[in-house]
């Protein structure tokens, strides 16, 4: 591994576990779409949903589609990013990384996470739409 994707790693504490993750792993379903992903739309600035049961592989093949980018990637476990952007002291760090890296990851995303009209909604739909523009 790159010292660039250690640090990466570190920085959104990803689970070690899941740092060796790669193109090169079992052809499940979703390493397929996301190989594909990274073949033919990343660079077309579309965006890659991974839906599914447990265990099937999405995060992994999430981390791989990063592990293409080196450094120019943001990987949030969704529940650990709201509760930072709900945190003063951090939102503008949390915000900044999902804004500009040209790739975010948002792990295990749902709406159980969202209350109508609450702050974290606001965060999304402002994320959704500055991600869409650029």
């Amino acid at each position: 591994m790159s010292d660039a994707w250690d640090r990466r790693c570190a920085h959104y504490r990803v689970p070690m576990i899941l740092r060796e993750a790669s193109f090169g792993g079992d052809p499940t379903d979703a390493l397929k779409a996301a190989q594909e992903y990274a073949d033919e739309d990343l660079a077309k600035g579309r965006a890659l949903v991974l839906l599914g049961q447990t265990g099937t592989g999405k995060t992994y093949s999430a981390l791989a589609v990063c592990r293409t980018l080196e450094d120019h990637w943001s990987f949030w476990y969704f529940p650990a990013w709201c509760a930072t952007i709900l945190d003063p002291e951090r939102r503008r760090g949390a915000l900044e990384d999902a804004h500009a890296d040209r790739l975010l990851v948002l792990d295990d995303f749902g709406a159980e996470y969202l209350k109508a009209g609450g702050l974290v909604e606001t965060f999304v739909d402002e994320l959704v739409w500055t991600r869409e523009g650029n």
